[in-house]
């Protein structure tokens, strides 16, 4: 919501630099986190330099004040608005260090006062910042444009009342420095400005004094005619008329915005006194109001009720100023929203209350605050979680437990049916799960999908809560709406020791979901291999099948856990098994492409040959499915050439049709034998291929034709003109 100008300007020292004499060196970059260091030739005089070290040297020597050095390399011809990475001159690197007699010397000898570093501006921007005033008095002499503004610094004026310095603000007033110039050049590109990044974007000089400078600075801006509804975001000289006819000034934050969020209420105050309206808004809906509340100034919120400040207004997402408070635990902001009538039970668009932002931050003074004057306990948002739901979530015990001792419905369901012991499962926090249970939570409730506690727990891995409502009697073979158990649920996400746990306990190791999915067959779809061993050293059924018939090693195949495959047969897994449609292991491998466990199961002795319903072999489908190097595996295993589907097609037929030439060559050399659609040498690709040519030949003919027409036509046209 801030349009970031403390994030700008706080990360810029503006501490002045102590050192003094031929040793004078500035204390590095403005945000004073490294120094610069211009590394030279040793033992080589500046004349033997090349250009591009003598320009680096007198970078140095202006940062070091080396006022002999610099007049000697003017004299060598070196370019003296040489410029660093960050776009520093040598008259930047004197204001930034305060040398007033270096910056003398490089402005005599054609220095450009006005050189501007793309990002933090000019030489006088750095001397505002750094409060070196004898380096401005100098530039200021020298005529230096002081409206000119840098990507991050804005104008010198900004920079100056950041640093909280009278003396330079009044010296950049009294050179008729604009006090409503931002730092965007019009509309459009204040916009562009601001979306890109812009970490200032169009603040005037009176805002950021409003947010950061002290009470005695803000009367040099307004006695030069600063406006107090001067809007941040657009260039416009005063909004006053406009604030008295509407609340809301689209895309900009005013000055008394600015001045709600100071620490110091005598900012705003002096604000408050020229009788602005105190209710505009931004194109986000926000007031003064709403900032004070948000950053905390409880004196603040106080001033601007008295000045007639809307309570309840809303923003575009439905925040209030109560809200916003109670989001941030600011108890005092709160209480006085609360005692001038601001409503706590208003919601924002998703339907969180006041009471909900709190108990998501843990605050259990504010919620407590909220509860005495009246949220509602059992507020739901649009979603349907309660105060209960958040602070189960964010595992702040101490206000579930002021929850539960004031009446909070410790059963109440989300719109998808979870409790709030469910959501604090969910998250692990196991202190909650306890508080809850003890306070009577419903052990086995279900969600819509038919999960309990125990499911959720055990889905996330949270072994300790998983413990516990075992312990107390959780239902440990429940199913879902879909007919899975907890113990299906640990095995899909492969919790190997919450499964150990539930098989410990009891669970059944053989369950079946509604499709006849087993622990061990979904532990082998997620390819999760040391449940997959635990399930097998307890001794669950290896070849169960689901409704379709498929087995746990047929759905590790498809998937192409090879390590799980070759688990599954070592312990004696059906490797020839078929489901209803008759399709193989070794099938849905070809199938799918997964070539190294089609070579473990041919290694392993699969039924090359055996046919699905459709009379489809692993060799018709590979060659259907374009996958080339499960054909060359299998083609060394000489499978029966000759086998038809039961469109009379053979192994040869296909790979003609796909036009797989290779393969092709191979099936022949090895005996195959070519059907009457074979021996026409075209595959149905090369046929649709010849197809659309021709299409397109007749369409580009037809073209051609119109294309001539009208040549005639207009010649016919000229001919009887004449």
């Amino acid at each position: 919501m801030d349009p970031g100008i403390e994030s700008v300007f706080s990360r810029m020292n503006v501490q002045g630099n102590t050192a003094s004499g031929e040793a004078r060196q500035h204390n590095g970059n403005i945000h004073n986190n490294n120094t610069y260091n211009y590394t030279l030739p040793q033992r080589r005089s500046d004349e033997t330099l090349r250009e591009d070290g003598r320009n680096k040297l007198l970078l140095k020597a202006a940062a070091e004040g080396q006022a002999p050095r610099i007049r000697h390399l003017i004299r060598l011809g070196v370019d003296i608005d040489h410029s660093d990475d960050l776009g520093l001159t040598a008259l930047h690197h004197a204001a930034l260090s305060g040398l007033e007699d270096v910056a003398s010397i490089l402005i005599e000898n054609g220095a450009d006062v006005n050189a501007l570093s793309d990002h933090i501006g000019t030489p006088l921007h750095l001397a505002c910042l750094k409060r070196r005033s004898t380096v401005i008095n100098v530039l200021l002499r020298s005529r230096t444009d002081v409206h000119v503004k840098g990507r991050l610094t804005a104008t010198p004026l900004h920079c100056a009342v950041f640093a909280n310095d009278v003396e330079i603000v009044e010296a950049l007033l009294s050179r008729g420095t604009s006090t409503h110039i931002q730092s965007g050049y019009c509309d459009d590109v204040c916009r562009q400005v601001f979306q890109n990044g812009t970490e200032i974007a169009n603040a005037t000089p009176l805002h950021v004094g409003y947010e950061f400078a002290p009470t005695s600075l803000m009367g040099s801006l307004l006695r030069h005619g600063s406006s107090h509804s001067c809007a941040f975001g657009w260039t416009v000289p005063n909004l006053v008329d406009a604030a008295a006819n509407r609340s809301k000034i689209t895309d900009n934050i005013t000055s008394v915005m600015f001045a709600a969020r100071n620490r110091d209420s005598e900012v705003l105050l002096s604000c408050l006194r020229e009788h602005i309206n105190v209710n505009i808004c931004n194109s986000s809906g926000w007031t003064a109001l709403m900032y004070a509340s948000s950053r905390g100034r409880y004196q603040n919120v106080k001033a601007l009720l008295d000045a007639g400040a809307h309570i309840d207004v809303r923003t575009s997402l439905g925040y209030t100023a109560v809200i916003l408070a109670a989001e941030k635990g600011h108890l005092q902001g709160v209480k006085a929203l609360a005692e001038r009538g601001a409503d706590v039970n208003l919601s924002q668009n998703d339907g969180w209350t006041a009471l909900h932002c709190a108990c998501q931050e843990g605050n259990v003074e504010v919620v407590r605050l909220l509860l005495e004057i009246g949220a509602n306990i059992n507020s739901r948002t649009v979603e349907g979680s309660t105060p209960l739901h958040i602070a189960g979530q964010e595992g702040h015990i101490e206000v579930v437990r002021l929850l539960l001792e004031i009446g909070a419905d410790i059963n109440s369901r989300t719109v998808e049916g979870s409790t709030p012991l469910h959501i604090a499962g969910q998250e692990g926090h196991i202190e909650v799960v306890r508080l809850l249970l003890e306070i009577g939570a419903d052990i086995n409730s279900r969600t819509v999908e038919g999960s309990t506690p125990l499911h959720i727990a055990g889905q996330e891995g949270h072994i300790e809560v998983v413990r516990l409502l075992l312990e107390i009697g959780a239902d440990i073979n429940s199913r879902t709406v879909e007919g899975s158990t907890p113990l299906h649920i640990a095995c899909l996400d492969g919790h190997i020791v919450v499964v150990r746990l539930l098989l410990e306990t009891g669970a059944n190791i053989n369950s079946r979901t509604v499709e006849g999915g087993t622990p061990l067959y979904i532990a082998c779809q997620e390819g999760h291999i040391e449940v997959v061993r635990l399930l097998l050293e307890i001794g669950t059924n290896i070849n169960s099948r689901t409704v379709t018939g498929g087995i746990p090693l047929y759905i590790a195949c498809k998937k192409g856990h090879i390590e799980v495959v070759r688990l599954l047969l070592e312990i004696g897994a059906d490797i020839n098994s078929r489901t209803v449609k008759g399709g193989t292991p070794l099938y849905i491998a070809c199938q799918q492409g997964h070539i190294e466990v089609v070579r473990l199961l041919l290694e392993s002795n699969a039924d090359i040959n055996a046919q699905t319903s459709r009379g489809w072999t692993a060799l018709l489908i590979t060659l259907s499915e374009d996958h080339l190097g499960c054909f060359s595996a299998l083609i060394e295993y000489y499978p029966d050439l000759d086998i038809r589907d039961q469109d009379g097609w053979s192994a040869l037929d296909r790979a003609i049709d796909q036009g797989h030439r290779e393969a092709a060559r191979q099936l022949r050399e090895r005996g195959a034998k070519e059907s009457e659609f074979s021996r026409k040498n075209k595959s149905r690709k090369e046929m649709r291929e010849e197809r659309e040519r021709e299409i397109n030949e007749r369409q580009e003919r037809g073209r051609k034709e119109r294309e001539d027409r009208k040549v005639k036509e207009r010649d016919r046209l000229k001919r009887t003109k004449r």
